[in-house]
């Protein structure tokens, strides 16, 4: 048995974007001044990595508890928030620096795997923004919020009748490894976020992310 499938994730391992989402609820909070910088601070701390969606509630939850918005307006608010934050997304994220050698890892893996990306952004704002960086046609499937990425890693290998072992998760996240664990596919991590926690398989960046997964197939042909 060998690998047949690499899922990716999107921000932090395929584009240099995690710093724009972070500054972006900063953006989408500012008209509540100091209070609202502080909230989602504190809530960035506690509850990030997860969807637009969750944190801009959370932090709406704890504005409405300190008086700074009426429980009635939080609907109303929330829905325009996620929207704001999705525009001021998708216009940066599209231009911003890929992690080194994402593209050419990418072609040189299409050419003998089947790539997914997995990610917590929603999957209509993520598909734009994955064909605008000129990389959607590398990939036979996107899957975005609407799921967790267990539920949607767990999709990929019923629909594609795969065992854990032929698949290999690409992350740069706690929620990239925790999906991975759960349905026991490889992992590789990428980047600062996930340095020294002892993972079998880490790199910097996305150069030598071919040699990695060929490695790795290699040795799942040799156990099974």
């Amino acid at each position: 048995m060998t690998v047949k499938t690499v899922v990716f994730d999107f921000d932090g391992t395929l584009v240099d974007s995690n710093p724009i989402k972070r500054e972006a609820y900063f953006e989408v909070f500012s008209s509540y001044g100091e209070t609202g910088s502080t909230i989602v601070s504190q809530v960035l701390e506690e509850i990030d990595p997860s969807p637009r969606a969750v944190i801009i509630e959370e932090a709406l939850r704890r504005l409405v508890a300190a008086g700074h918005i009426a429980n009635g307006e939080m609907n109303e608010a929330k829905g325009r928030m996620v929207i704001r934050y999705g525009q001021i997304c998708q216009s940066k994220v599209t231009a911003c620096p890929e992690i080194d050698g994402a593209s050419e890892s990418i072609r040189m893996l299409s050419g003998e795997y089947d790539l997914y990306v997995n990610s917590l952004t929603p999957v209509d704002d993520l598909e734009k923004t994955v064909k605008h960086r000129g990389l959607l046609k590398y990939f036979k499937n996107i899957f975005g919020s609407e799921n967790t990425k267990t539920e949607n890693l767990k999709t990929i290998l019923s629909v594609d009748k795969l065992m854990p072992g032929q698949v290999v998760v690409v992350g740069d996240n706690s929620s990239d490894f925790d999906s991975a664990q759960k349905v026991g596919t490889h992992f590789i991590g990428i980047g600062p976020i996930l340095k020294g926690i002892g993972l079998k398989q880490w790199k910097n960046d996305c150069r030598g992310l071919y040699e990695t997964v060929k490695k790795i197939s290699c040795e799942e042909a040799i156990q099974h």
